[in-house]
């Protein structure tokens, strides 16, 4: 799969965890023309690293996404061959491709859990064009502050905010009373009052 498709791919994505988080975002940003010209030299001259994928992960991946684009996540043994593949996930290719696919199921079946798995994957991938990365860090938050799982969450929200997380509805406010929240929640009430 070449960079193009992956980036549509994480793209197509983000658009569905906006909106399936109600966080629908309108980002993008003006490249004078000759930077963008010097850009797609630059690109050019770089040569293109190659995917890695196992050819265990590719036997038991392949099949495993097309039946859950074709028929769901509700047949039988589809958790078992997503849990093998899972176990084989060892490249950041292969993290980035179980990753969309965990998260993806997650949202079908709205498994926090898978959801929560996915996008770490995604993110410890280091295959995601770095624009989006801090959206992905934001979600990742929500994601672990619902499980309650706190660190996670700290962690994830840190990240966002130390990569310039931006959004049209949430302020640079709303991230410390968020931060905030979570250490209330964890009962960590002194490092929750020191935020705000």
């Amino acid at each position: 799969m070449n960079t193009l498709t992956q980036r549509k791919q994480a793209s197509k994505l983000v658009l569905a965890v906006a909106l399936a988080t109600g966080t629908a975002m309108v980002a993008g940003h003006i490249v004078p023309d000759e930077a963008h010209a010097a850009k797609k030299k630059k690109k050019k001259k770089q040569k293109k690293a190659a995917e890695e994928y196992s050819d265990e992960w590719r036997a038991l991946f392949v099949p495993l996404e097309a039946d859950f684009k074709e028929k769901g996540y509700e047949i039988p043994s589809f958790e078992q061959r997503l849990d093998q593949v899972l176990i084989l996930t060892k490249s950041n290719d292969e993290k980035l491709q179980t990753g969309q696919l965990l998260y993806n199921v997650g949202l079908k079946s709205n498994d926090y859990e898978r959801r929560a798995v996915g996008i770490k994957l995604m993110l410890e991938s280091n295959k995601l064009p770095f624009d989006i990365v801090p959206q992905y860090n934001y979600i990742a938050y929500q994601i672990a502050s619902r499980l309650e799982n706190y660190d996670d969450a700290l962690g994830y929200l840190d990240t966002a905010i130390s990569l310039n997380f931006q959004d049209a509805n949430i302020s640079s406010a709303d991230l410390l009373i968020s931060k905030a929240t979570i250490y209330f929640d964890a009962e960590r009430v002194n490092e929750g009052l020191d935020v705000l």
